[in-house]
């Protein structure tokens, strides 16, 4: 009687931890920064949703175009994308969900987390093209090699390509960071998720 009773314990043990690894392996509801990460996962494994202090991610979303013309040069055809392009937008702290309406002025082709509202302080792109920056110099940071621009606007272009994917990030005079602040940021994504 004594060894069913364990048994019978070591078999309600053993169902019970079955049931809480099942319940811990729930995918990431849709629209949760975890399942964006997920998604940019499926695109570029080694990749991250990364984290810059003092800011938040307000806007990640997956398009077929690379990035504007007047900026960056792509190092092929765009005809020639295999991959999406993971756009992911930075800002302040806070802000509400919004919505977007199908006829949005971003070019949005799946709509992975946010958009929420507030102050948008930079940008991030990863991309499998090889691009340049146009009228940019060549700087290394952090033994990242990258290429720097400056624009009219006031706003900074950086692209870094240490593997198989380009980098790029975007910022405008007024988003509270210095020069070296970005590119830092730049070439610690680049260099960490190392594509």
């Amino acid at each position: 009687m004594k060894s069913i009773r364990i048994n019978l314990q070591f078999l309600l043990a053993v169902l019970l931890m079955f049931a809480l690894s099942a319940c811990s392996d729930d995918p990431p509801a849709q629209g949760s920064l975890a399942y964006a990460q997920q998604e940019v996962q499926k695109v570029y494994p080694k990749a991250q949703v990364h984290e810059i202090d003092g800011l938040e991610v307000k806007l990640i979303y997956k398009d077929k175009r690379f990035s504007p013309e007047n900026v960056l040069r792509a190092g092929v055809d765009e005809s020639e994308i295999r991959k999406d392009t993971i756009m992911i937008l930075y800002g302040e702290p806070g802000g509400e969900l919004q919505t977007v309406e199908k006829e949005s002025v971003l070019p949005i082709e799946e709509l992975l987390y946010g958009p929420y509202s507030g102050t948008q302080t930079l940008w991030l792109t990863l991309s499998e093209l090889p691009a340049e920056t146009r009228e940019a110099e060549t700087r290394s940071v952090d033994g990242v090699d990258m290429q720097v621009a400056h624009f009219e606007d006031g706003s900074l272009y950086a692209t870094a390509r240490p593997g198989k994917v380009t980098y790029t990030l975007q910022a405008n005079q007024s988003s509270g960071y210095e020069e070296d602040e970005l590119l830092g940021i730049l070439a610690q994504v680049s260099r960490i998720q190392g594509n």
